[in-house]
């Protein structure tokens, strides 16, 4: 390879560092701005604040696996997914956390999937997967599709 163009490569990759870079600190951003004890309901275009306070809280308790197998045992106060999302007629609701992390529920699943709602803030909490993947703590938006 010639010297001009690993020089080219070199500065296209830097400029692709610095979008990611920005864009993620930006969508980052805007999912920050939810005040501590709420989280924000997206659906149809419209978002709705919902205050923990608000929920009807229930006792919940299971356990879910990691990876690797291994079980955790999971209780507390929670409200089910469903609940939350007040929808039946939905394809996917994606659950974000404050650091953009995010996790897809379906309708199939929302028997299982709660959210737990402590001093710590909300938590997604999928019972039965056999991979704790959607577990999202810090959860602060739900956008509904």
């Amino acid at each position: 390879m010639n010297k001009s163009v690993g020089i080219i490569l070199a500065v296209v990759i830097l400029i692709l560092a610095g979008v990611t870079v920005f864009a993620a600190r930006t969508y980052q951003g805007e999912l920050a701005d939810v005040p501590e004890g709420q989280i924000v309901l997206a659906t149809d275009g419209a978002e709705e604040i919902i205050r923990f306070s608000d929920m009807k809280l229930s006792d919940m308790s299971g356990d879910i696996k990691n990876g690797k197998g291994e079980t955790k045992h999971i209780e507390g106060k929670g409200v089910l997914i469903a609940d939350v999302v007040g929808k039946t007629d939905f394809s996917e609701a994606v659950v974000i956390a404050d650091d953009a992390y995010r996790a897809v529920v379906t309708p199939e699943d929302l028997e299982n999937a709660w959210m737990l709602v402590n001093e710590e803030g909300a938590r997604l909490v999928v019972f039965g997967d056999d991979n704790a993947k959607r577990d999202v703590k810090n959860v602060v938006r739900i956008e509904v599709k």
